[in-house]
């Protein structure tokens, strides 16, 4: 009987920490994804907030697939997303903490722990509001937690007799170390093997050693979830989850070094030798603490050295949202997700961008690298590049085939249940990647006419040829500036810049006008030039629609917005 008491305080412990983690994401999960993506653009700070949102969300685990989102994103650089990384595992002994001192302390549990539990089904049985519903599981999963470890510490004498632990006293304490490093592996939670630790160690099952030597090999269990889940992405998604692996290997080496130190250190300078279960909480605190600040100042040379072994590689760019998939029978995601998918979305919306762009000038013969690199003008149109059929229509299909890709991601994500601001930026980003697809279909319906004029040996026909391609040139740049975030002028905001785009997108008419009111082209000319003038300003058109922020979409651009 002892046994199934003892296994329902395992199972109890597992489930209100889940219970406890995902009602948390939920009261306020965005908030601490937004701090977690804003704080850590310096690796002292990256380290802090790791820290603070580990110890709040109970999760390392949680922490770290979080990271490998942004970074996979590309919106958070490597060595801000190592820093965090760093700061978890200092965040992630706050459970052992929690537990140590009240889990294991004189008093009985259960006194707090079956209130919570009443006072959170009261809430969930009364209230019919999904807020207050998540605040109800948030005290039923802590009081499960600690009334599992209740049960796990009043039974634990059992576990002598289900695992067994006397067969490996005679041998090292490093078979501890492979077993914490295997189970915590298996149950994805250092915290809950952190948990059956202290219990173990309050029976007397196992040594002080042995229990530090467990805590050394669950510090590396814990980076299977972010490696395995880093495999199928990015470069810098499988940098940040080797990074994180070969962090903690790192430490647990100097764990292994300074193994007898730490043990003297905590038991007998800070006096928890007649309280191993407090001293071994004490003793992972104290060693990740450490380990983890002496790393700081080594985190650029450890994200170089990160980078030199998995080194980025020229491949085509695989979108974002692959990275973020959805299943279709999945009818609802939590706030992280949507809000990494909309972030995915948006990271791929300025790739696309891009690829319009450098679609649109391969017809004219424009080099975009050159576009890109803000040279002159002048440079540009004396390096201008020759128009291949056969790569602008395997651009072209490409284009098609990634927008294609999103919006199918789009449509699933929107049968979802968004709250009403992702629901609001999901609406725009599908009408921003409508333009993109409007803005191909209206510069590939003139395709011909382009090329007429700009092949044609009339001298009228080749000056505003050289004319609109001067004002495509300066377009592009004022593009690429906003989508690679770099300034047009050094004078003006992102609005300034959107509007002299706009600008310069109207004077092509402006231009084109003069000349054919004047009679100086002929009939044919004119047909192509107004067809062309009225595809390409209306493709600039749904681009710089594009271009506009979700954000401040209603705020700063209205005035911009698609005729």
């Amino acid at each position: 009987m002892n046994r199934w008491i003892l296994f329902a305080g395992l199972g109890m412990i597992r489930f209100g920490m889940e219970m406890f983690e995902e009602s948390l994401k939920k009261l306020g999960g965005p908030k601490l994804s937004q701090i977690l993506q804003q704080y850590t653009d310096k690796g002292w700070k990256a380290t802090l907030v790791g820290t603070i949102v580990t110890g709040i969300l109970n999760s390392s685990t949680l922490v770290s697939l979080l990271t490998l989102g942004f970074v996979s994103a590309g919106m958070m650089k490597l060595v801000n997303a190592v820093g965090v990384l760093v700061g978890a595992n200092i965040g992630s002994t706050a459970t052992g903490l929690i537990v140590g001192y009240l889990g294991f302390g004189e008093f009985k549990i259960s006194m707090f722990a079956l209130p919570l539990i009443a006072i959170g089904g009261i809430i969930m049985i009364l209230s019919g509001k999904k807020y207050r519903g998540y605040w109800a599981k948030l005290l039923i999963g802590f009081g499960l937690f600690f009334l599992g470890i209740d049960f796990l510490k009043e039974n634990v004498e059992v576990m002598s007799q289900v695992f067994n632990f006397e067969q490996y006293k005679d041998m090292s304490i490093w078979i501890f170390g492979l077993i914490g490093m295997i189970v915590t592996a298996m149950v994805q939670s250092s915290g809950a093997v952190g948990v059956m630790t202290l219990a173990a160690l309050s029976s007397g099952i196992i040594t002080f050693e042995a229990g530090f030597a467990i805590i050394l090999g669950a510090n590396i269990g814990t980076s299977f979830t972010a490696l395995i889940a880093s495999f199928s992405g990015t470069t810098a998604k499988r940098q940040i989850g080797i990074a994180n692996l070969l962090f903690n290997i790192i430490t647990v080496i100097i764990g292994i070094i300074l193994f007898y130190p730490f043990i003297w250190l905590t038991l007998d300078v800070l006096g928890f030798k007649e309280n191993p279960v407090i001293g071994n909480a004490i003793i992972n605190f104290v060693f990740n603490l450490i380990t983890s600040i002496a790393f700081i100042p080594f985190l650029g040379l450890f994200t170089k050295l990160i980078q030199r072994v998995i080194p980025e590689k020229e491949e085509i760019y695989p979108l974002q949202i692959i990275q973020h998939p959805l299943h279709k029978e999945q009818t609802k995601y939590d706030d992280d997700m949507a809000t990494l998918s909309i972030n995915a979305l948006e990271t791929d919306k300025k790739y696309l961008i891009g690829q319009v762009l450098e679609y649109i000038s391969s017809i004219w013969g424009i080099d975009t690298h050159r576009i890109r690199n803000q040279e002159p003008n002048a440079a540009v149109l004396n390096n201008m590049i020759k128009f291949d059929n056969e790569q602008h229509r395997e651009l072209y299909q490409e284009i098609k085939e990634q927008l294609d890709t999103v919006f199918a991601y789009i449509n699933q994500l929107s049968l979802s249940d968004l709250d009403a601001a992702n629901r609001q930026k999901l609406m725009l980003l599908q009408k921003q990647f409508i333009s993109l697809s409007n803005a191909c279909k209206a510069t590939e319906n003139v395709r011909e006419n382009i090329q007429t004029v700009k092949n044609s040996l009339d001298k009228k026909l080749s000056i505003i040829a050289y004319e609109m391609i001067d004002h495509i040139i300066a377009i592009n740049k004022g593009v690429y500036s906003i989508i690679d975030g770099t300034s047009y002028d050094d004078t003006q905001s992102l609005s300034e810049t959107i509007r002299e785009v706009s600008s310069y997108r109207d004077d092509i008419l402006n231009h084109i006008a003069p000349y054919i009111v004047k009679g100086n082209v002929g009939d044919m000319d004119i047909s192509s030039l107004v067809n062309m003038s009225r595809e390409v300003t209306d493709g600039y058109k749904d681009i710089t629609y594009a271009v506009e922020q979700p954000d401040s979409h209603k705020k700063k651009y209205s005035t911009l917005t698609k005729d």
